[in-house]
């Protein structure tokens, strides 16, 4: 796995164990070290670490505050409760009675919100491979 991949990794690993906690850079770079064997001595390294958190903070993953990051759980909350509004909305949508642009619209959200739970289940399944390779790679050591 490419060296900015196994980072964002494990600074995702990170953020969701501990939703609560604010971390420092340095925080960070010790629990990669100790957690994750990741190294950051180099300065190559040290800005695959910064490039990482700053893309965590513009896609509003993270938030920063004095320099302190944490997982910006009110963007996860928000994103989850528009979808089960969405789910809820299509339940009590009358099929039977709306125009052919509300169906067509219907169909489209509804389809759209399959594709998501599909790529969720994916990225779940994937996570769970690493895992489990992870596992017996530290077995096998």
């Amino acid at each position: 796995m490419a060296k900015h991949n196994e980072t964002k990794k494990a600074l995702m690993e990170i953020f969701k164990e501990r939703e609560e906690k604010w971390y420092s850079i340095s925080e960070l770079e010790e629990i990669c070290k100790e957690d994750y064997g990741l190294n950051f001595d180099d300065k190559k390294e040290k800005n695959n670490l910064y490039s990482q958190l700053y893309r965590f903070k513009q896609d509003g993953i993270v938030i920063c505050n004095r320099s302190l990051y944490r997982i910006n759980d009110k963007k996860i909350d928000n994103a989850l409760q528009i979808i089960e509004d969405k789910i809820e909305s299509y339940k009590n949508f009358k099929w039977y009675s709306c125009s052919d642009e509300e169906l067509e619209e219907a169909r489209n959200t509804l389809q759209r919100i399959t594709d998501l739970s599909s790529k969720v289940q994916n990225l779940i399944n994937q996570m769970n491979d690493d895992t489990i390779k992870v596992t017996e790679d530290i077995k096998a050591m």
